[in-house]
């Protein structure tokens, strides 16, 4: 059996040295017949030329002596290339024994060929198939693309809404401040008017008392003034009496007199009056009237910016509180398609955070017979395989038509490449996945394949193989 083996050993060693010169051969009478269809086409233009020359010489008497010598030269070329042509025919003759011996092996590689020819036409048309296929995913692309341009241009819009509201709201608070500045300083002066308005009044209320007083002076002196006429009548025996006056019964020279005196002596007493004291608190009253009308208004604008702020907030959080719970189930049930159906898994933001937009987001991933506290103490390929079940979960919110994978396997074994491969076929269906990957398994289970290799220097080539295909042929 040793013997034969060895014989089977070097049998398949001459059968590779056979193949190897049988390219060989192949490749020298391909080089041999090039060599022969040029020195072919050269001699007819050798030959088309020294008929020209002919001609001209006919026509052209004085340049005989130069066509003669490049008939001579032509002639040296034939002969060379003739000569060339012997010795390519030498070769023929030699290889063509050995050509004829690989003629079997030549017909298996034409047939090997034929079929390769077909599979080529059919990846033609598949290729175009794809082709079309991809352009239109590429305008469903660019349709996408112009829709998020949209949604990114009312976010921005909305964003500077809101930069603007708030900017608002700011200026109105400066606003307040300032009327709120304005009111206390307006409060003070009419509190200071009130101060003086009580002073008149006590001054009033002084000079009231003053006439009083001053009225029983007058009844004193009015009582003295008639002691004084009794006195001069008894003493003196001067009967003293008042000169009469036509208006005398009409008008008062005495309380006139006094009551001038009176007034004098309260305006003394009151001092300078400000006559313009009521103007100026009238419109102080109606500027403080128009500053707390300001100020109820910049309230009101408050409140309703405040109100604006609140809405957007409590919808924005709503939104966040669905589309977060959506993830966390579809994370939970992507998470036990990836592990096991024991396997714990659960999104939990942070309850120490009121506002949930602010809130940090804990990913919790617990493998059965592990009990990690932090998702940082499970291995590369668990918290691969987390990290693709949350990148699903957010992608079965909003799905694409197309999904690509840079190497996302590239940290897995074997039995996680085959989970990672189900969960893509699973997807599959409405969705076309473009995976990046040097892993086998994952070739293994496409439907298509692309490579890219380089037969030449310099020359990259596209090589495709759709599995289905194969399988059906």
């Amino acid at each position: 059996m040793k013997k034969l083996a060895e014989e089977a050993r070097a049998i398949e060693q001459q059968k590779t040295t056979v193949e190897i010169r049988i390219a060989q051969i192949e490749f020298e009478k391909k080089r041999a017949q090039d060599n022969i269809e040029r020195n072919q086409a050269e001699e007819e233009k050798l030959r088309q030329e020294i008929e020209l020359l002919n001609s001209e010489i006919q026509t052209l008497t004085p340049a005989v002596a130069a066509m003669e010598r490049k008939q001579a030269e032509a002639e040296q070329q034939v002969g060379a290339a003739m000569s060339e042509v012997e010795t390519m025919d030498a070769l023929w003759n030699e290889y063509s024994s050995i050509a004829n011996e690989a003629h079997l092996s030549v017909l298996a590689l034409k047939s090997e060929e034929r079929s390769i020819v077909q599979e080529k036409e059919y990846t033609a048309s598949t290729c175009q198939a794809v082709a079309a296929a991809f352009d239109q995913r590429t305008e469903e692309i660019f349709k996408a693309k112009e829709d998020i341009g949209t949604i990114a241009a009312d976010l921005e819009a909305i964003a500077v809404t809101l930069r603007e509201a708030q900017q608002e709201y700011d200026g109105i608070l400066e606003q307040k401040k300032t009327v709120d500045r304005e009111f206390s300083l307006k409060r003070g002066q009419i509190h200071e008017i009130e101060l003086k308005l009580k002073d008149e009044r006590l001054k009033q209320e002084g000079s009231l008392k003053s006439a009083h007083d001053l009225e029983i002076k007058i009844q004193e002196l009015t009582m003295k003034a008639e002691n004084l006429k009794a006195r001069a009548k008894d003493d003196f025996d001067i009967e003293i009496t008042p000169k009469e006056f036509p208006d005398a019964n009409e008008y008062d020279f005495t309380a006139a007199r006094e009551e001038v005196r009176t007034l004098k002596e309260k305006v003394n007493v009151l001092g300078a009056v400000n006559f313009a004291a009521f103007d100026e608190y009238k419109s102080e009253k109606e500027r403080l009237d128009f500053m707390s009308a300001q100020r109820d208004d910049l309230e009101q604008s408050e409140k309703t910016v405040l109100e604006t702020i609140e809405e957007i907030n409590s919808t924005a959080q709503k939104q966040f509180l669905q589309t977060f719970e959506l993830i966390r189930e579809n994370f939970i049930t992507t998470f036990k398609s990836l592990f096991d159906e024991g396997d714990e898994c659960d999104l939990r933001l942070d309850a120490e955070e009121l506002d949930p937009l602010e809130a940090r987001i804990e990913i919790i991933a617990k493998p059965r017979g592990k009990r990690p506290t932090s998702i940082d103490l499970l291995s590369g390929g668990e918290k691969t395989l987390t990290a693709i079940a949350l990148l699903f979960a957010i992608y079965l919110v909003k799905p694409s038509p197309f999904c690509i994978l840079d190497e996302v396997d590239a940290p897995l074994d074997d039995s996680n490449i085959d989970r990672f491969a189900r969960i893509l076929k699973k997807f599959s269906d409405n969705t076309q996945f473009v995976v990046v990957t040097h892993n086998k398994r994952s070739m293994e289970a496409t439907n298509a394949m692309y490579g890219v290799t380089m037969e030449e220097e310099g020359v990259s080539k596209l090589v495709s193989v759709r599995f289905n295909e194969v399988e059906k042929n």
